[in-house]
């Protein structure tokens, strides 16, 4: 919010005439306004297409910390989030989902947990 005074002169009699915006001072605080609005760009996110690549490396996702035999139940050491998040991987965020459930294979250390590899 902005609270401006406005007047068609400053040399009008007044205690706010002095120091409130002429016409001409109003609209270059409306221009850089909008200016301002402009480049703070839009409050919508998403990845631009030229940065789908790049998203793969910089996210991470779950991957085994250890080599893991079929049937184990998962535990919190046994998983690490690193990068980079192959696509089809199970996001950090899921990670409470995955600890107490049980791996369908064998899985090397460092390979990217799916839910497809994991049951019940």
């Amino acid at each position: 919010m902005i609270e401006r005074h406005f007047t068609d002169s400053n040399n009008r009699e007044g205690p706010d005439h002095k120091f409130a915006m002429d016409p001409d001072k109003w609209a270059r605080m409306v221009e850089e306004t909008r200016l301002l609005e402009r480049s703070l760009g839009s409050p919508d996110k998403f990845i631009a297409e030229n940065e789908v690549q790049t998203a793969v490396v910089q996210r991470r996702c779950l991957r085994a910390a250890r080599e893991i035999k079929a049937g184990e139940r998962f535990t919190r050491e046994m998983i690490d989030v690193l990068r980079p998040a192959t696509p089809g991987a199970i996001k950090p965020d899921q990670i409470t989902e995955v600890i107490g459930t049980r791996a369908l294979a064998d899985m090397p250390a460092g390979k990217e947990l799916r839910w497809t590899d994991l049951g019940e």
